[in-house]
């Protein structure tokens, strides 16, 4: 409920630790929330599941725990996002998932988050090992988006993961900067897709909200080489009939 206060853990153990002190109390488990009182400043703000809720940070009770104020009424469930800023590196268990990932499903392509700099990139390929592995960056922050020349030369394809993007960067720009990634992109010769909220008025409706047309009418005038569909879609036959009617060419 609104105003409710939530305790936000990074460890297991500690979450249980606080539920048993006090059995009324709402614990959300973050994974990789790590040293929480050097990345997450009191009185932030932070938006649950690409905005359908807000939680506003009221006090660090340790490096594991931080107490929150929920701004509005939310239902949390399992496996949303919190955009919140997370050190930019690879931990030994994200390498051992890595190598597995690519040892047993082959993949075509892995897309990888945050990617911020060349360096990054370089420690990506080193891992993969494997150049039939192509990599797609997934610009999602503002210092993504100013050093994008500084790497494109080193990835395979970008993302525009509008969702975590559009709290890093003003809203109001979101749009031109939209526009200006698929250009750099465009001139490096580079397939470009973009993701988040596209025609995601289909989770209710049958027929698409004219906001979401006028969002693929855009895409349109800015040819991006395809778009990325959520997975809360619940009729994708009917969502690529109206991507393929507006944006014939579109993957």
């Amino acid at each position: 409920l609104k105003d409710d206060i939530v305790y936000f853990v990074n460890d297991l153990l500690a979450g249980e630790e606080l539920i048993q002190k006090n059995e009324n109390i709402n614990c959300v488990f973050v994974k990789d929330l790590v040293n929480i009182k050097s990345i997450i400043n009191i009185d932030n703000e932070i938006y649950y599941d690409d905005g359908k809720g807000c939680f506003k940070f009221i006090e660090h009770i340790n490096n594991n725990c931080i107490k929150a104020k929920s701004i509005s009424k939310i239902v949390i469930y399992d496996n949303k996002s919190l955009p919140y800023p997370i050190p930019n590196v690879l931990t030994n268990e994200d390498v051992i998932m890595l190598k597995n990932l690519i040892a047993d499903i082959k993949p075509y392509i892995v897309a990888f988050s945050f990617i911020e700099s060349k360096d990054d990139l370089i420690l990506i390929k080193g891992i993969l090992n494997d150049q039939s592995v192509k990599v797609m960056c997934k610009i999602e922050t503002q210092k993504s988006v100013k050093q994008l020349e500084d790497f494109i030369d080193k990835t395979d394809y970008i993302m525009i993961a509008r969702g975590d993007l559009g709290y890093d960067i003003e809203l109001n720009t979101l749009l031109e900067t939209q526009e200006k990634l698929i250009k750099v992109a465009q001139q490096y010769h580079k397939k470009v897709y973009i993701a988040t909220d596209f025609l995601s008025s289909l989770q209710f409706r049958v027929v698409p909200s004219r906001s979401d047309i006028i969002d693929l009418s855009v895409c349109a005038l800015q040819k991006p080489d395809g778009i990325i569909l959520n997975a809360s879609i619940a009729n994708v036959e009917l969502a690529m009939k109206y991507i393929t009617d507006i944006i014939p060419d579109i993957i």
